[in-house]
């Protein structure tokens, strides 16, 4: 069973993105703030992989991904970052997977961008 931890805020986004993914079988847990999946991901078992928006409430997608690098048990889990923003230089990885999308994003592009962090 593939787990993936979708983090976003905006309730439209959230089901549209759970909505295109539901073909490939997966596992999807919502939440809606960065502490919230940050408290989820640190207790386990850890997903296949993360959805993550940049802005959102209480913790933002930038201190999830930092917070991701500096845990041993998460630094390896890809990460796929949803923004309207674009793509900011300091979004790297040391370890484990990173693809960003532009919202608004192509319902294919999200399909093959999650397939290829999962294969």
């Amino acid at each position: 069973m593939t787990r993936l931890v979708l983090v976003e805020d905006d309730p439209h986004i959230g089901v549209l993105v759970a909505f295109a993914l539901e073909p490939l079988g997966l596992v999807i847990e919502r939440f809606a703030d960065g502490e919230a999946a940050l408290t989820r991901l640190r207790a386990g078992p850890p997903p296949d992989l993360v959805l993550l928006d940049l802005m959102l409430p209480r913790l933002s997608g930038r201190e999830v991904l930092r917070a991701l690098e500096a845990d041993p048990a998460l630094d390896r889990v890809p990460v796929l970052v949803l923004s309207a923003r674009a793509a900011p230089p300091e979004l790297t990885r040391a370890r484990g997977a990173l693809a960003f999308l532009a919202k608004p994003f192509d319902v294919d592009d999200l399909l093959r961008t999650v397939e290829g962090l999962l294969a």
